[in-house]
């Protein structure tokens, strides 16, 4: 009898089991950010942009035909990298270089999905960043999340 019991217990465990699949690859959406976990991550507001005059008359780099350089308001940290040491806070602006760039550059990154949109000023911009020495930020990839 007792056997019997731990025959119906152990059934109805596993008939009340639900099992879920383990997605072995997730894809990302095409409109987010692709960052690990030693990103830095911040979301702030796009407050200037500049060409960078080391490419000017340079129609041959993306710099020299967009603008590359701009300054962004923190709004959010929304995770902190292995680099983050505390540069900066929420509130601060930091002066950064966009590795691709603040314009339509899509014909000089083909392999960038989607391709690199103008950012208007006033655009909050969700951004992958890193420092440089000069107390200067590298965004290496961004995207919008709203227009004003």
């Amino acid at each position: 009898m007792t056997k019997n019991y731990l025959h119906l217990v152990l059934l109805l465990t596993l008939l009340g089991c639900k099992v879920n699949p383990i997605s072995t690859k997730s894809e990302p959406q095409a409109d987010s950010l692709n960052y690990g976990p030693n990103a830095t991550v911040i979301q702030g507001l796009l407050v200037s942009k500049e060409m960078d005059k080391a490419y000017a008359n340079n129609d041959s780099h993306p710099c020299g035909e967009f603008p590359c350089l701009g300054n962004i308001v923190i709004q959010s940290i929304i995770q902190r990298g292995m680099n983050f040491h505390g540069q900066f806070a929420v509130g601060d602006t930091i002066f950064a270089r966009f590795t691709y760039t603040l314009g339509n550059s899509g014909k000089y990154f083909p392999q960038k999905n989607p391709a690199p949109n103008d950012i208007q000023l006033g655009s909050v911009i969700e951004c992958i960043v890193t420092s440089k020495p000069e107390d200067s930020f590298i965004v290496k990839d961004h995207k919008t999340i709203k227009h004003d």
